[in-house]
């Protein structure tokens, strides 16, 4: 991941796709690097993805979502899959 210049936001879309074990690394340490001092917006599939990237996360299906606040201890893809199957219309 390269910034090429100072920015406020970071838009990230399915940023771990297609990239392997070490690539993956070298990213989710990139990101920490620079949490907190730019907003990052992850869009992703990936509920585990999420998990580890995120201190806010807004979940969408059909249309409509929420925002789900971090529990205690952070977030994990188990956590986040129980939101997710909350929502109205998740799975059919």
């Amino acid at each position: 991941m390269a910034l090429m210049r100072p920015t406020a936001l970071l838009f990230l879309d399915e940023p771990e796709s297609g990239l392997d074990p070490g690539q993956r690394i070298r990213l989710r340490r990139r990101i920490e690097e620079i949490r907190g001092r730019i907003t990052i917006l992850v869009a992703s599939h990936d509920l585990g993805e999420l998990a580890i990237m995120s201190d806010r996360v807004f979940l969408i299906e059909e249309g409509g979502g929420r925002v789900v606040h971090q529990p205690e201890g952070g977030f994990t893809r188990e956590f986040l899959e129980t939101e997710f199957l909350g929502l109205e219309g998740a799975v059919s």
